[in-house]
């Protein structure tokens, strides 16, 4: 009986440090993730920056205009008005 427990104390201590290398090796990669995770949010918040794209359009030849066209003002539309053939 004493010969079973100890097998089996083995086998479990043995499943245990296998799984702690597991667990190491999934936290570290988590870690690198998270950094890159990071990284990448501060790039994507650096190239949305209105000085970015300002500068971007300008390098494309863009130029900003004197009178700015609104889209969410009323467009002369014929909707709600009597379709006349």
């Amino acid at each position: 009986m004493t010969i079973v427990l100890a097998v089996t104390q083995v086998i479990m201590l043995n499943t245990y440090s296998t799984s702690g290398e597991k667990l190491t090796t999934l936290q570290q990669e988590l870690n690198t993730l998270d950094a890159e995770n990071i990284r990448l949010s501060q790039h994507i918040a650096s190239s949305s920056a209105i000085a970015n794209i300002s500068a971007k359009a300008q390098g494309y030849g863009l130029v900003k205009t004197a009178l700015p066209l609104s889209l969410s003002s009323p467009l002369p539309v014929a909707i709600g008005h009597e379709l006349r053939l």
